[in-house]
């Protein structure tokens, strides 16, 4: 899920009926106050999850992994929700 990172990042979500950032960042201040995301720290039980199932399968199947590109975390962030069609918040906030 392209939340994952975002979480320790100090993003705080609600889901109603869907993900939604329960403060969308846009500003300067918003910004610097996220923290760094350390993936072997606070994301290490997806790479065991992915070991895991990777053994499990014991190469019968591919395991497929995706990722969200750091444009897409940043619309999330900014846009408060998954990134609509115009991104007008994440538009303004490139320039």
């Amino acid at each position: 899920d392209i939340l994952t990172p975002l979480e320790p990042m100090g993003a705080v979500f609600r889901f109603t009926p869907g993900p939604r950032l329960a403060e969308p960042v846009r500003s300067e201040a918003q910004v610097r106050a996220l923290q760094p995301c350390a993936p072997e720290r606070s994301l290490g039980f997806v790479g065991e999850t992915v070991r895991g199932v990777h053994a499990e399968l014991a190469g019968a199947l591919p395991v497929l992994g995706f990722a969200g590109a750091p444009f897409t975390l940043a619309a999330f962030l900014i846009e408060g929700q998954s990134p609509m069609r115009d991104m007008g918040a994440t538009l303004h906030m490139a320039r």
